[in-house]
């Protein structure tokens, strides 16, 4: 995989010229193959091309520059066009999960002011999303901004139906109650409050692990004290 990988950011780099007159001025195919391919380049170049072709009229070719854009990976990409792709439930499915994976690739961690701000409101938003790729994402990235507000509404996504964003939201949750201690108490309670409720065989045993890794405890999946060690966190 490595190599395969090596070898397509060599022909990418070695293509740069044509990829970006492409994406900007080819026929639609063209400009779908060329956005994704930018990303590989791995080059800082990559990025103004990648940000107009958020404003191309063809879906896919936006689909795939976002793709491009998590792919590159760059800290400094422009994060408020990204977020409100990923909150706009008109944007077809894919413009939204590659938004979220986008704005994951880029480490938003760091971002500050308007951006963080813009960041976390898509991500709280993205919770409530219909499609799991966008709920993962958002759930994943709210753990990243250290946003503790939104225990409850992570604690939400742990039931059933989608296997996936119960995970998600639980090593979420778990993440948080490691980093802000204020969350500790409601982060484990949420998650024991959870075991009852989850898939017991794809989603339980991640739920007990996320547990085990928050308390520094291991009760196996006594849920009797579980609870008692939830009930004694302020």
């Amino acid at each position: 995989v490595q190599y395969l990988e090596e070898a397509i950011r060599y022909r990418a780099q070695e293509s740069f010229e044509g990829l970006v007159e492409q994406v900007e001025t080819g026929p639609v195919i063209n400009r779908q193959i060329a956005a994704t391919a930018l990303g590989f380049t791995g080059t800082a170049d990559a990025l103004a091309p990648l940000l107009a072709a958020l404003l191309d009229r063809d879906d896919q070719v936006v689909a795939n520059a976002l793709l491009g854009l998590s792919v590159l990976g760059h800290p400094e990409t422009p994060v408020e066009n990204i977020a409100s792709k990923m909150s706009d439930r008109s944007q077809p499915t894919n413009v939204r999960v590659n938004a979220g994976r986008a704005l994951r690739a880029i480490r938003v961690a760091h971002l500050q002011g308007e951006a963080r701000a813009a960041v976390t409101g898509a991500a709280r938003s993205g919770l409530g999303d219909e499609e799991p790729g966008v709920v993962m994402n958002s759930a994943l990235l709210l753990a990243e901004l250290m946003d503790a507000d939104s225990v409850l509404a992570l604690s939400k996504r742990l039931p059933p139906p989608s296997p996936n964003v119960a995970r998600a939201a639980s090593r979420s949750l778990a993440y948080l109650g490691s980093v802000e201690i204020t969350a500790k108490g409601p982060v484990v309670r949420a998650l024991v409050a959870s075991l009852p409720h989850v898939d017991p065989r794809a989603v339980r045993p991640y739920v007990f692990q996320d547990l085990q890794r928050l308390a520094g405890k291991n009760y196996g999946e006594d849920v009797e004290l579980w609870l008692k060690y939830a009930n004694s966190l302020p």
